[in-house]
C-alpha cells in the first residue's frame, strides 16, 4: 500500500517537473505530442524498411539476369570453340 501511494507521489512530482520544464500546463498533451512523434518515426521506419526490400528485391533479379545472360555467353563461346 505504501509502495502504490509513493509511485502515485512520484508520478505527480514527475509531471509537476515535466510541466516546469517545458511550461506545459497540460502533461497529457505532452504525452500525446511525444506518442504521436513515435508514431510518425515508426511509419517512416516501416516505409523506409519496404523501400529497402523493394530495391533487394530489384537487386536479384538483376543479378539473376546478369547471371543468366553470362552462362548464355559462355556456352556461346564454348560452342564457338569446339
Amino acid at each position: 500500500m505504501i509502495n502504490s501511494a509513493a509511485r502515485g507521489i512520484r508520478a505527480q512530482v514527475e509531471i509537476r517537473h515535466i510541466q516546469y520544464q517545458t511550461g506545459c500546463d497540460e502533461p497529457r498533451l505532452l504525452y500525446f505530442q511525444r506518442l504521436h512523434r513515435g508514431v510518425l518515426r515508426d511509419l517512416e521506419r516501416l516505409s523506409q524498411k519496404e523501400e529497402n526490400i523493394r530495391l533487394l528485391e530489384e537487386q536479384i533479379a538483376l543479378t539473376k539476369q546478369l547471371e543468366e545472360e553470362r552462362d548464355k555467353m559462355l556456352m556461346e563461346k564454348g560452342s564457338q570453340q569446339s
